[in-house]
């Protein structure tokens, strides 16, 4: 005769499925890692979506002008010539650590690679120390007075990237760096954009993976940086 189960053996089993399948499904996440934008970009889910720019991925990017090193004044439409990442660094350890593993990521990329435009929030002065510690060839403009550049690009949480065609036109929005989604995240979602595998990313990363970033002294790079999950509001 087979034995039958009481109530609160059934009980137990149906609590017991619940909690697995919800294991399940958190684990599911975790492995998939921060829910995906539109365009396959990751996002915080909590504060990502405030960090948007008005624009978004199609869109023809605004324009602007800055000074350059030479304090010679630039538009962002004169120095596009071609494919380029457009970058929004402050000289923290975060931005440093991002531009350190980007031309070993441009290297592993077939001709032609983006160029590189980077809008730092520290002063002009800054820029030679910024360069000696962050071997990238790239365009610098500089915006160290609060400005609608800034803020219209969401240049903060630094750093941020945006990908950009000749005539303008947005094809990626990196995500900004948030205490919810690592620079870990963010190298891998970059590199993935740039077309590298898992394995170029592993052995990029490995002697000194995103988020240690390259240990570098405070100097006048640093006037503005953030502290670790500090955000900024886009002004300086």
């Amino acid at each position: 005769m087979k034995r039958r189960w009481n109530a609160n053996t059934w009980a137990f089993v149906i609590l017991a499925s619940i909690l697995l399948i919800a294991a399940v499904d958190m684990g599911s996440r975790a492995l998939m890692g921060p829910p995906a934008e539109a365009d396959g970009t990751p996002r915080d889910t909590r504060t990502q979506a405030t960090m948007l720019p008005a624009f978004k991925v199609g869109d023809t990017a605004p324009d602007f002008v800055l000074p350059d090193e030479s304090g010679r004044k630039r538009a962002l439409s004169e120095v596009l010539k071609r494919d380029t990442l457009l970058c929004f660094i402050c000289g923290c350890n975060a931005c440093r650590t991002m531009q350190t593993y980007l031309p070993r990521m441009l290297a592993k990329m077939k001709p032609p690679r983006p160029q590189v435009i980077s809008v730092a929030s520290f002063s002009p002065e800054a820029a030679a120390a910024y360069k000696r510690d962050v071997p990238l060839a790239q365009t610098l403009l500089f915006d160290p007075a609060p400005s609608p550049v800034m803020e219209q690009y969401k240049g903060h949480p630094c750093p941020r990237v945006y990908r950009v065609a000749a005539d303008r036109k947005v094809s990626w929005i990196g995500s900004s760096p948030l205490p919810d989604y690592p620079m870990r995240e963010f190298g891998y979602s970059l590199g993935t954009m740039l077309g590298l595998s898992q394995v170029d990313l592993m052995a990029i990363t490995s002697a000194n993976p995103f988020g240690d970033g390259p240990k570098t002294e405070p100097d006048a790079a640093d006037a503005h940086a953030h502290k670790p999950g500090e955000t900024h509001t886009g002004e300086h």
